[in-house]
């Protein structure tokens, strides 16, 4: 199962690169192979029985009664998820007991309970190889971050470096070791855990093999943040000027549209960091000539319109978003619309798009349902109708 949706450019990635792979067709004897966009109405059920946190994510099912047998998030390159799906398909004596782990540790995580899944995630992690162990750090690091045990997260993240066995997605574990560690407490061994995270960084920036255009895409953008973060404007913006140019080499060797687009949204967030304000516009317009149909370009083009100031200029691309969307997305940009509305003051359909949206919230099938941004828009509903009154 290729867990996805149009905006995750990690999706696109995987879609384009290692799920493309000729490399699978020996394999198709054993697997079907299923791509589900997570945001369909018609996705809902499998999405609220199995919990989709993260995507992208590639799940091998047992077709008998949908156990999960592997599990894995972010994007992969293809010996990763070759090595993924052997496991799966052998599932030797040798690993069936920390399979059974894992099984028994996600459905803690699905009763809102990851500490002790993430004790069962890590033990599996310090114990199994392979394509097994990356799946078991993936979800210990996940369940971590999600009982708020950033201390014990951020540990575990350096300890993968400073054993030796590099983990197949350093960028990931890269990132949960800087957010685990800022939201730990102030202190000394704060200070010294983000040295050595931005040390990792560093040094996965400088010899960068293996890395895909967007993980090392992640790793500079997480170097500029750890630099504006330390007051060091200068080095901030050198790493956003090489994320740049490694998303624009990444983009001209792509072969087609849906390609390039994997790289838009980094590239819009490297070119708004570096003032380039002018030139995000301009590719995000060329997007949507090339893809006229695809929600997600003309999303992305209206809500970078509104938020430089140019809500005129939005209006049209995100109604035709919204006319191409379903589900959270089109909701989504149906907030934008309103804000649109807004600042050019037609009040008028400000509120009747918020109206449409908060009873969007409502009627989201379970499993993509989203209370907490349900709950904002009916909020935002109420403060617009007692500004027009």
């Amino acid at each position: 199962m290729d867990l996805w949706a149009p905006w995750c450019d990690a999706c696109l990635a995987m879609k384009a690169g290692a799920l493309s792979s000729p490399r699978l067709e020996p394999l198709e004897k054993d697997f079907v192979f299923v791509a589900l966009d997570v945001d369909q109405p018609a996705s809902a059920a499998f999405v609220d029985r199995h919990g989709v946190r993260e995507l992208p994510t590639l799940a091998v099912l047992d077709p008998a009664d949908e156990r999960v047998i592997a599990l894995r998030t972010g994007e992969l390159a293809i010996a990763a998820v070759i090595e993924m799906l052997e496991g799966a398909r052998v599932d030797a004596e040798s690993e069936r007991e920390s399979r059974r782990k894992l099984a028994r540790a996600r459905d803690l995580v699905a009763k809102g309970q990851p500490g002790p899944a993430s004790k069962i995630f890590e033990e599996v992690a310090s114990t199994a190889k392979g394509a097994l162990r990356d799946e078991a750090i993936d979800a210990a690091e996940d369940a971590m971050l999600s009982a708020e045990d950033y201390a014990r997260c951020a540990a575990f993240a350096e300890s993968l470096f400073a054993k030796g066995a590099m983990p197949s997605q350093p960028v990931m574990a890269a990132r949960y070791w800087v957010r685990c560690a800022m939201l730990s407490p102030a202190d000394a061994a704060r200070e010294r855990t983000v040295a050595l995270a931005k040390a990792q960084l560093l040094s996965l920036t400088n010899v960068p093999k293996g890395l895909s255009a967007l993980d090392l895409s992640d790793a500079h953008a997480l170097l500029a943040e750890l630099e504006r973060q330390g007051g060091n404007d200068v080095r901030a913006r050198a790493s956003e000027e090489r994320r740049a140019k490694v998303l624009e080499d990444a983009a001209r060797a792509a072969k087609t549209s849906l390609e390039r687009e994997t790289f838009d949204h980094e590239r819009v967030n490297a070119l708004r960091a570096l003032g380039r304000d002018d030139d995000a516009v301009r590719l995000l317009q060329e997007r949507t000539r090339e893809r006229p149909d695809a929600y997600e370009t003309h999303g992305r083009l209206g809500t970078l319109l509104v938020d430089l100031g140019r809500a005129k200029d939005a209006i049209a691309p995100l109604e035709r978003a919204i006319a191409l969307g379903y589900g959270a997305p089109k909701l989504v940009y149906m907030g934008r619309l309103a804000d649109a509305y807004a600042a050019v003051g037609d009040h008028a359909r400000e509120l009747s798009t918020l109206e449409t949206a908060a009873e969007g919230w409502d009627a989201l099938p379970k499993g993509q349902q989203d209370p907490a941004r349900g709950d904002a828009a009916k909020k935002r509903l109420s403060e617009a109708r007692r500004a027009a009154d």
